[in-house]
């Protein structure tokens, strides 16, 4: 069943919510463990987006399709998300002169809608209907059923009534 975009949008802040808390937990332990802080940053960023990939594929969007390609498309919005966020924060810092943290708080309300709309129009879209079979509204349905007549190589159609007619 179809989810609604109210109810998706929600969905989607709350499995944010969690990436936070599973990112910040990670960081936290690897550095008490001694790990390097950009190592650890990375690994609390990577555990971030698989927890955030399994609940918003499953919860947020319930989506059923293929998982390796879900899985690429949702890599591709995440960097294009940290892309921006990037771009966004510079532009904060360096052209409007904002402190970082003030910047960084500006960059998470339009990158949050465009992973989003991301998100629920490609990374877990849903699957397409089956296209009905195509039919050329200038060429008429054929009459009776088509058959190969082996002895002359030529398509004949059957008549309904037995007979042959020459296509």
């Amino acid at each position: 069943m179809a989810r609604s975009l109210p109810s998706q949008f929600w969905r989607f802040m709350a499995v944010g919510a969690t990436n936070t808390a599973v990112t910040l937990a990670t960081y936290a332990a690897a550095l008490l463990a001694g790990a390097p802080y950009l190592l650890a940053g990375a690994v609390a960023f990577v555990l971030g987006a698989l927890n955030g990939f399994a609940l918003n594929r499953t919860w947020t969007f319930a989506h059923a399709g293929p998982l390796g390609p879900a899985g690429a498309r949702y890599a591709a919005v995440q960097l294009l998300g940290l892309g921006t966020d990037l771009a966004m924060l510079r532009l904060g810092v360096r052209g409007l002169g904002l402190a970082h943290l003030p910047a960084q708080v500006a960059a998470v309300a339009p990158v949050t809608l465009l992973t989003f709309v991301l998100s629920r129009t490609w990374t877990f879209r849903p699957a397409p209907s089956p296209a009905p079979h195509p039919v050329d509204p200038a060429r008429p349905a054929p009459r009776g059923r088509r058959r190969l007549d082996h002895r002359r190589l030529t398509l004949r159609r059957r008549r309904p009534h037995g007979g042959f007619a020459r296509s």
